[in-house]
């Protein structure tokens, strides 16, 4: 190569100002001087390429630095989610799943960002919906166990408050309130009112209540509702609900809330 080719080289290192050849203030931060000749800084060399002989910026990591004051310095709004390994910046393959690349650069995925909270500039699960997620293959996925329970509004996954009073949580975990499970029923793996015991409770204000009207007909035996066989002549099940038999109306009648013979006028008062 002849002296005046190699020059050809550091020419856009250097520009003419004035008609004198000086340094191209631009690029220093890429080259240094070594033992009085320009050279490339090695500390830098991932984040630009040549290119035709000449020394461009990479576009594939210029989301990852920024420039400030004419420099090229690292972006530490990602630091967290690039790590250098043997003094190059990759991807940290353990948040890949929370960001997603669009357009060639790193943006955050917002299908997930009511999961991961951000604490001290870092991505942390938020461990508040860890029992609602749970990963799988190493990605964040719903626990479709309990996806009746809670609703995404807005885009955020929070409890879904009618069904606030079937479940409790203990321990920080969502769990079925034993007390009611004798009115509600688990049917495709999801929390549906027991229709069959529909008439005995009422809901009252958004909560599910005993209904005193009927009281007397139904006892509780070993914390179930079940129907009060001494009575059971006075009352019928029509259309699964239970109602007067019209038929000996007039021989009982309601006295302080429950059911009594009528034994005022009665041919038979003589043998009560």
């Amino acid at each position: 190569m002849r002296p005046f080719e190699s020059l050809l080289r550091w020419c856009h290192v250097f520009v003419f100002r004035r008609g004198r050849c000086v340094p191209d203030l631009r690029w220093c931060h890429v080259f240094v001087f070594r033992r009085g000749r320009c050279v490339p800084d090695l500390r830098w060399c991932h984040v630009f390429v040549f290119r035709r002989g000449r020394c461009v910026p990479d576009l594939r990591w210029c989301h990852v630095f920024v420039f400030r004051r004419g420099r090229c310095v690292p972006d530490l709004r990602w630091c967290h989610v690039f790590v250098f390994r043997r003094g190059r910046c990759v991807p940290d393959l353990r948040w890949c799943h929370v960001f997603v690349f669009r357009r060639g650069r790193c943006v955050p995925d917002l299908r997930w960002c009511h999961v991961f909270v951000f604490r001290r500039g870092r991505c942390v699960p938020d461990l508040r919906w860890c029992h609602v997620f749970v990963f799988r293959r190493g990605r964040c996925v719903p626990d479709l166990r309990w996806c009746h329970v809670f609703v995404f509004r807005r885009g955020r996954c929070v409890p879904d408050l009618r069904w606030c009073h079937v479940f409790v949580f203990r321990r920080g975990r969502c769990v079925p309130d034993l007390r009611w499970c004798h009115v509600f029923v688990f049917r495709r793996g999801r929390c549906v009112p027991d229709l069959r015991w529909c008439h005995v409770f009422v809901f009252r204000r958004g909560r599910c209540v005993p209904d005193l009207r009927w009281c007397h007909v139904f006892v509780f035996r070993r914390g179930r509702c079940v129907p009060d066989l001494r009575w059971c002549h006075v009352f019928v099940f029509r259309r699964g609900r239970c109602v007067p038999d019209l038929r000996w109306c007039h021989v009982f009648v309601f006295r302080r809330g429950r059911c009594v013979p009528d034994l005022s006028g009665s041919p038979f008062a003589a043998c009560y």
